[in-house]
């Protein structure tokens, strides 16, 4: 009759343990979900930042190319002319 006692008290033991380490399994596993998810916020948030300065720096980049191209083709056109200049008078 104690040896059943016993045993059954054992076997409650190691129940109540049991129950006790997965609730707290459950909550770990519960924390790293929400910082998973906070994590993958950011990252969102810094793809978005990154994704939004690469087309402003792009633009910039094609207007100062267009602003070039513009620049060369007056110098051009200016030599151009006075080489005709020249060249019709002389």
């Amino acid at each position: 009759m104690e040896t059943i006692a016993f045993v059954q008290g054992m076997l409650s033991v190691i129940g109540v343990l049991m129950v006790g380490g997965m609730v707290w399994a459950i909550k770990q596993i519960n924390d790293l979900k929400e910082s998973t998810q906070i994590i993958y916020q950011q990252l969102d948030n810094i793809h978005a930042e990154f994704t939004l300065r690469v087309d402003k720096e792009t633009e910039e980049l094609h207007r100062a190319l267009e602003r070039l191209e513009s620049d060369i083709n007056s110098e051009l056109d200016s030599r151009f002319d006075k080489f005709t200049t020249k060249w019709m008078k002389g």
